[in-house]
């Protein structure tokens, strides 16, 4: 999904993909340039992020992008419930609550309905439940047996 179509050239061929700016890669890869860290995981980097306000800024800006990326999905399918998964669980709860209020001011649904960001229940595991249920949905309809 392109957000700034002036943006870096994308590995897809596009630019200014969200993929460039939210990724988990590539949030680490700043953050580590730009502050000077050598953080691997999301976890460390936000641990980094609640002590260091020039990561935390990293991660506003990022969150900014998201935001701007769901938003498209909001204004293309007039969805009113966000629920993340895998790493975007990580996120601080005031990064969620600053995503929805960018989201809110922006869409085109705006005065109609509110949109809600949750986290998934099953944390970073939301994936791995996501293939089993795919797999047992596909035993218990009798297209696969086991």
């Amino acid at each position: 999904m392109t957000i700034d179509y002036q943006g870096e050239q994308c590995s897809c061929g596009n630019r200014g993909c969200l993929e460039l700016y939210a990724s988990v890669p590539n949030l680490l890869n700043r953050i580590n340039r730009e502050c000077g860290a050598s953080v691997k995981t999301m976890h460390n980097a936000m641990d980094l992020c609640a002590k260091n306000p020039e990561a935390m800024l990293i991660l506003e800006d990022v969150c900014e992008r998201m935001a701007y990326a769901l938003n498209n999905l909001v204004n293309m399918v007039s969805i009113n419930t966000i629920v993340l998964g895998h790493s975007g669980v990580l996120l601080p709860d005031s990064m969620l609550q600053s995503m929805k209020k960018r989201i809110d001011k922006i869409n085109v649904f705006r005065n109609i309905q509110k949109v809600g960001i949750h986290k998934t229940q099953f944390l970073e595991n939301s994936p791995l439940f996501g293939s089993v249920c795919i797999v047992l949905e596909q035993v218990f309809t009798g297209r696969l047996s086991l």
